[in-house]
């Protein structure tokens, strides 16, 4: 007895018993605190559930029907919430079984009861943050991808595994979700570059995000990458943001190729080229410009006044 006892009391589980007329034969401290936080009425041994809850109609028929049906024999385990006011409601999760004497007759019925109002709070939160995370992850034009390291004996990545991806991985990435998701990279793109995984897995490994730009010539595509470690270290993920700028740097390529074509050809023709920027009246002359005006290109120097010393009076 005195060894129960001792579990009772230390326990935060809340624990009572009832005789067959509803008189509380045993509760432990937990269960008293709890009861009368909530109800805001004093328990003691003796006191009948029923007069206790009777100014509450309608949370005393619930409370007197879960404990009919443990008094009738039954054991059960169900998950509701009591409380006087909406406020003040807590949500439990209960399991009853009938007390039985030695000779195996029901001399009434007890409940252990946890508390679950915080747990049930984390994970409604929980939910609805995943909820937004989804409709982010679904939505977002940027590939994303959730990277597992494979590591050898060496700890050294050998492969990883693509975990979870977005929709948007197909469009830069040219590679089906479906096709790659749960698989390793090695098996779904044979031939990657090893500077993917030297940089995932020192990402894995310190925990210090990155961003970069690499080619994956597997892919013929250039990618703008910004990677950092999810979760405990010893999962090894590195979630991974990226997009497929390949255009863009072809683009940029075209156009410094373009610049300096036409710098040959001005440079070969003699041609002089000047700018003006208006808004803060800076003029720039190439070598051909300052050639065509008989100078020596100088650094710094302002080829404006040599500009409207050239015009005739009458247009300066």
């Amino acid at each position: 007895a005195a060894l129960i006892e001792g579990i009772t009391k230390g326990t935060e589980e809340l624990i009572a018993a009832q005789d067959v007329d509803y008189r509380y034969v045993y509760f432990n401290d937990a269960y008293r605190k709890a009861f009368e936080d909530l109800w805001q009425k004093p328990l003691q041994f003796g006191t009948n559930m029923l007069e206790a809850l009777a100014d509450w109609p309608e949370e005393l028929e619930k409370a007197h029907a879960l404990w009919r049906r443990a008094h009738a024999g039954e054991t059960f385990t169900v998950t509701t919430v009591f409380g006087p006011t909406a406020a003040t409601q807590r949500l439990f999760e209960l399991r009853f079984h009938p007390v039985l004497d030695a000779a195996g007759q029901r001399i009434g019925a007890a409940h252990i009861l946890r508390d679950i109002t915080e747990q049930q709070r984390v994970q409604d939160s929980l939910r609805r943050s995943e909820a937004k995370y989804r409709t982010l992850f679904t939505a977002m034009g940027q590939g994303f991808c959730i990277l597992e390291m494979l590591v050898d004996a060496a700890e050294r990545v050998v492969d990883y595994r693509l975990v979870e991806l977005n929709p948007a991985f197909e469009q830069h990435t040219g590679v089906r979700v479906e096709v790659a998701a749960g698989r390793t990279v090695r098996e779904v793109l044979p031939g990657l570059e090893e500077h993917w995984f030297e940089t995932y897995g020192k990402v894995a490994r310190t925990g210090e995000s990155i961003r970069f730009q690499a080619p994956a010539d597997v892919m013929g595509r250039h990618f703008d990458v910004y990677a950092f470690r999810i979760g405990a270290p010893e999962q090894r993920r590195v979630a991974v943001l990226f997009s497929d700028v390949t255009d863009r740097r072809r683009a940029e390529q075209a156009l410094r190729q373009n610049e300096a074509q036409l710098r040959r050809a001005t440079e070969a023709g003699r041609v002089g080229l000047w700018e003006w920027q208006l808004d803060g009246d800076v003029t720039t002359w190439s070598d051909g410009m300052w050639a065509v005006y008989g100078r020596v290109p100088e650094l710094g120097a302002d080829p404006a006044p040599i500009f409207r010393e050239s015009l005739h009076a009458e247009d300066r």
